[in-house]
């Protein structure tokens, strides 16, 4: 199982395009953290860090399912986009401006697309 899971994580890493970096830091683990559980060297992991990083390579380890690297890209994408507009909403908000829940749609549509057509560094990035 151990190896099985090591070839499906980095196998998922690859079509995600993401350093072992930015799966750290997302997964809030250390990097040898991620380094031992992609080699398979899980015997000294805990369950939770495991799982931290199935998450964000989209594996659900329950089913142990991996879902395919387009799919996760634009989950992540979409998490990303709704983020940053509700930064944008919160500012708005500040200056006491609304905005529609349509133009806030159309804000996280737009935002998910920049992020899409760009570098998987910046999707990546926290």
């Amino acid at each position: 199982m151990d190896h099985e899971l090591a070839r499906c994580l980095n196998k998922q890493q690859k079509a995600l395009d993401i350093s072992v970096s930015e799966i750290a830091r997302w997964a809030k683990v250390s990097r040898a953290t991620v380094s031992r559980i992609l080699r398979g060297d899980i015997g000294h992991c805990n369950f939770a860090s495991i799982m931290a990083v199935c998450e964000v390579l989209g594996i659900d380890f329950g089913e142990f399912r991996v879902k395919r690297g387009a799919e996760r890209i634009s989950e992540v994408a979409s998490e990303k986009a709704e983020r940053l507009a509700r930064l944008a909403q919160g500012n708005c908000s500040l200056e006491n401006q609304t905005i529609s829940s349509d133009a806030f749609t159309d804000t996280v549509e737009r935002i998910k697309l920049s992020l899409l057509s760009g570098s998987r560094r910046r999707l990546w990035a926290r």
